[in-house]
């Protein structure tokens, strides 16, 4: 009697056991390295996305040595930029994958040594800015991504040192990710 009730308990545990197991784990982390900024600009951004949902998330952006595409080639400095993002996958049959909407805070602080016209000038940099961006997700295996994007801010500190031109900060992307 005793081994029957025995069983009785153990028997739904272990089925309850076995069909945890037999689930496949959701990945919802990523991180990832922006190729394009790398390779032209000089820019070091690695970037964390945390998965909310089937069709949300949530990123946080860093850059090394950033600079401003309308002056990749007129100085150099100690930048770093931390962005905070939330992005909307838009595909109803992917999940966090395919066309996606995304909206950003970015600030910015260092030094920065501007070489041109005007002559040589040292600036001490804090900038923030807001913008919208938008991308596409590609997923391999659902382990590796590969993503287009592109970016535009709007720069709301008044004195920024890449306002010559115009008070934006465009960014373009050709990334390649890792789930875990």
């Amino acid at each position: 009697m005793r081994k029957i009730l025995f069983l009785m308990m153990v028997l739904p545990l272990s089925l309850f056991a076995q069909e945890d197991s037999l689930k496949p784990k959701v990945k919802k982390n990523e991180i990832i390295v922006n190729a394009f900024e790398l390779i032209v600009g000089g820019v070091v951004p690695i970037s964390y996305e945390r998965f909310i949902d089937n069709s949300q998330s949530i990123m946080i952006k860093t850059f090394f040595f950033d600079k401003n595409y309308s002056n990749f080639n007129s100085g150099y400095g100690n930048l770093f930029s931390l962005q905070a993002q939330y992005n909307y996958y838009l595909s109803e049959k992917k999940k966090n994958a395919g066309f996606f909407l995304a909206s950003f805070v970015k600030f910015t602080a260092g030094k920065y040594i501007f070489v041109g016209f005007p002559p040589t000038k040292k600036y001490g940099v804090k900038v923030s800015s807001a913008g919208f961006g938008v991308g596409y997700k590609f997923l391999l295996k659902n382990k590796l991504s590969f993503s287009i994007t592109t970016d535009i801010g709007r720069v709301l500190s008044k004195y920024a040192y890449y306002t010559y031109e115009l008070p934006i900060d465009p960014r373009a992307g050709i990334n390649m990710g890792l789930r875990f």
